[in-house]
């Protein structure tokens, strides 16, 4: 899916409109407001439902990520495709235009709607230049403006159109490489990421469970055994600290996540929504 500013805008404003509804329905209608000294739900399920919303909220501007960082892979993907099958296609005699209208009619993901477009702009237009460089601009990547300019300047050289393709098959194999190379050295980090939330829900059933409720019960015990004047501690204070904290790891890790594996912070997004969806299950049935 074609990602513009347009569907960006509604994202986000769908976003900020779910975001200001759950906030008048905590407020209003489950009657939570932050007050001293714990500032902090001390119900789970309004700390549950608090998160829901959340998740919900950035949900909009999630899938719009998603769906676009797909679209602009399948792009890095299919452009080596794409310029390999035309240079086979003119070293077997044919001209670069009727290759190129060709292969437009095969599926290259992303690139082939817009392929499509572009040849029918330069029938109408004769202008190659403008409606290649149309074409780099409308498929967003680096590489697709480089394959642009590399058709522009292969029919513009006449006899060396061959030479000059199969440079150019070269370079973008050596580029898609490298791509593949990145993601599959960054992927062991994201790896890391969501163990490292595992590892810190882990420690908190562990700490709540086996440290903090027992030694609750023991100051009980003794307050009611010896007399003492002992403040009793706050079970639901303790569990939701480590809630926000759980919720807290949950976005911001995955924003790093997608920092780490695509160069982009907003691409973590689908990583948090995974991330926030595990920390709620875990608090909602094993806290």
């Amino acid at each position: 899916m074609y990602i513009n500013d347009k569907y960006r805008r509604v994202a986000i404003s769908l976003s900020i409109t779910f975001l200001f509804v759950s906030l008048y329905f905590i407020m209003f209608q489950i009657g939570f407001k932050p007050t001293p000294p714990f500032w902090v739900p001390l119900n789970q399920k309004v700390n549950n439902i608090i998160g829901l919303c959340l998740l919900l909220a950035l949900l909009p501007l999630t899938t719009i990520q998603y769906f676009g960082d797909r679209w602009l892979e399948s792009v890095d993907r299919n452009v080596p495709r794409l310029l390999q099958d035309v240079t086979e296609d003119v070293k077997s005699g044919q001209s670069l235009i009727i290759s190129l209208e060709e292969n437009a009619k095969e599926d290259y993901g992303s690139i082939s709607k817009p392929l499509q477009k572009t040849l029918t702009r330069f029938k109408f237009t004769s202008d190659l230049t403008g409606s290649m460089k149309w074409l780099g601009e409308k498929l967003q990547r680096p590489v697709a403006k480089q394959m642009a300019a590399i058709f522009v300047e292969a029919y513009e050289a006449g006899g060396k159109v061959t030479e000059i393709l199969q440079d150019s098959v070269q370079l973008f194999k050596s580029i898609d490489e490298n791509r593949v190379n990145r993601n599959t050295k960054t992927r062991p980090y994201v790896i890391v990421v969501y163990v490292s939330l595992g590892i810190f829900l882990v420690i908190s059933w562990i700490i709540f469970n086996r440290f903090l409720i027992p030694m609750n019960i023991h100051t009980q015990t003794i307050t009611i055994t010896y007399g003492f004047n002992m403040k009793l501690l706050e079970m639901d204070y303790y569990r939701s600290i480590l809630f926000w904290s759980a919720v807290t790891e949950s976005l911001i890790g995955g924003l790093i996540a997608g920092k780490i594996s695509t160069g982009k912070t907003l691409s973590g997004l689908v990583h948090s929504e995974v991330m926030m969806s595990m920390t709620l299950f875990f608090f909602a049935f094993l806290m």
